[in-house]
């Protein structure tokens, strides 16, 4: 981040991993920065979902021709998104049609509120994080829960830490999630 801070690019080319799409956030959260975010993904990358979340401003696969990539450009120049053609396909799938109505229907405090949740932060480490109140951050998981029809806490940060992208929606290797009290919630 430093680097775009410096040099203030026009594009930052990024992998479409856990830290490129912290990067692509944290670019597109900083007041001043006219940097457009391109992120890459692998074809079954399991990051896509989460990259509607960075809200980057182009989406491409990793093996993109040249061609392509100065399509995203001049698109981008032109003040429009772009989102690779194949790409677009399985954005129209029902999984990602029902993430982005789910992602629409929250707050920008709660989808901030999501996101860190995602991380697995606790409710303390939230509060701090956000400045804010241990309550606030209970106020929010509860809207946040009623919105996206959840029943408890542990729902709710499954589907956090399974839509920011840490864990893949149909892992088996999901494991034991501690509460905010260090408790182990396990699998189900």
């Amino acid at each position: 981040m430093d680097k775009v801070r410096l040099q203030k690019p026009d594009f930052a080319f990024l992998e479409a991993d856990t830290e490129g799409l912290e990067l692509c956030r944290t670019i597109r959260a900083t007041p001043q920065s006219a940097t457009k975010c391109i992120l890459f993904f692998e074809y079954d990358s399991r990051y896509l979902i989460s990259g509607l979340f960075a809200d980057a401003s182009g989406y491409l696969y990793n093996d993109a021709h040249e061609d392509e990539i100065m399509l995203c450009l001049q698109r981008l120049r032109g003040g429009e998104r772009y989102i690779n053609a194949a790409m677009m396909r399985q954005f129209n799938q029902p999984q990602v049609l029902a993430y982005q109505k789910t992602i629409t229907a929250l707050s920008k405090r709660e989808r901030e509120v999501f996101r860190y949740l995602g991380y697995n932060h606790s409710t303390k480490q939230l509060a701090e994080l956000l400045c804010m109140s241990h309550k606030t951050v209970e106020t929010h998981f509860e809207h946040i829960k009623q919105k996206l029809k959840l029943t408890d806490m542990r729902e709710l940060r499954l589907r956090a830490i399974t839509e920011v992208g840490i864990l893949h929606p149909n892992s088996e290797n999901i494991g034991d999630l501690p509460d905010d009290n260090g408790k182990i919630f396990p699998k189900k």
